[in-house]
């Protein structure tokens, strides 16, 4: 794996805090759904867990590339599956984008709970971290954002909206290429 020591700055800090609070929101939250729909969305809550469980775990010293830590906000990096996470990180990336006979063959559920809780709760820590902040300088209406999330989570509310600010074009240039030869 490339790593490298990257010392991001505060304005790329700054920047980065709406990514993070996308990508808590998204796990956080579930969007109301039909049971068809079900699966979909708990893939997605997997795949923000999964990034967030890098963005919670990751030593800055092992960072990939450009990867946003919670450590560029003065937030320490723990260990959320344990002194050896291989097995379980493993089988959270096997499960989420690799088709395996012995995925196959496993009965067992999916280990939503071993999976995400840990990331959930660590999550919910961050949010309030954000919240007493004091060293990075985040303006009103971004604390407040984070103060509603915390709110909408603790009330158990719905994600009310798609927060992403590319699924809607994304997802228009591929529903067009539906029945294409392309």
């Amino acid at each position: 794996m490339i790593t490298h020591m990257m010392e991001p700055t505060p304005t790329q800090i700054i920047e980065a805090l709406p990514h993070v609070h996308y990508e808590i929101e998204a796990l956080l939250l579930t969007p109301k759904h039909t049971p068809d729909l079900a699966e979909t969305v708990y893939f997605w809550k997997m795949a923000h867990g999964r990034v967030l469980f890098t963005f919670f775990s990751t030593e800055k010293c092992k960072r990939f590339a450009d990867d946003v830590l919670s450590l560029d906000f003065g937030f320490p990096a723990e260990p959320l599956y344990g002194n050896d996470p291989k097995p379980l990180l493993d089988l959270f990336n096997k499960r989420l984008f690799h088709l395996t006979y012995s995925r196959i063959q496993e009965k067992d559920e999916w280990l939503m709970d071993k999976l995400l809780s840990p990331v959930m709760r660590q999550s919910r820590k961050f949010i309030d971290y954000m919240l007493q902040l004091t060293t990075i300088t985040i303006d009103d209406n971004e604390r407040h954002r984070w103060r509603d999330l915390k709110n909408a989570d603790a009330r158990g509310l719905p994600l009310q909206q798609n927060t992403s600010n590319i699924a809607h074009y994304q997802i228009q240039i591929i529903e067009s290429n539906r029945g294409t030869d392309r």
